[in-house]
């Protein structure tokens, strides 16, 4: 195969690191070639980066909000129970025991009803957003 002679001409740091990197097995010329054949590579990989840095930059966009919500979320949660315990006075002890056992009760409707929302949707916070009254989902 018969090559192309070019002549170039190089900064005198860019020159002295050339002649450093030459050995018998890598020439002057390979070292070059394999130079610009790498950045002509570089050269058609852009245009495929390109939409999908912008595509993640989305996502990383969503993930923040998301993380926002869910901190916002959570926020509320504990906000609402640390008003809970301080507005509700605590029963006198011989109704403790009977309303320990109704909240237990309580919880376990409250937790399977959060599983069959989850699982069912839409969820009830959009429901309350939207204005809705009730959320039924007997479905």
């Amino acid at each position: 195969m018969i090559k192309e002679r070019l002549h170039v001409r190089l900064s005198p740091e860019i020159h002295d690191e050339l002649m450093r990197a030459k050995t018998p097995a890598n020439t002057i010329s390979g070292i070059i070639e394999q130079a610009l054949a790498a950045w002509f590579r570089s050269k058609t990989i852009e245009p495929v980066m390109d939409p999908l840095m912008l595509k993640i930059d989305a996502l990383l966009d969503q993930q923040q909000t998301l993380k926002q919500e869910v901190t916002f979320a959570a926020e509320c949660t504990a906000m609402f129970a640390r008003y809970w315990f301080a507005a509700t006075p605590s029963l006198p002890e011989e109704k403790r025991r009977i309303a320990n056992e109704q909240g237990a009760r309580r919880f376990d409707l409250f937790v399977q009803q959060v599983a069959k929302s989850i699982v069912t949707g839409p969820a009830t916070h959009e429901a309350i957003f939207r204005g809705e009254k009730g959320n039924n989902r007997e479905d």
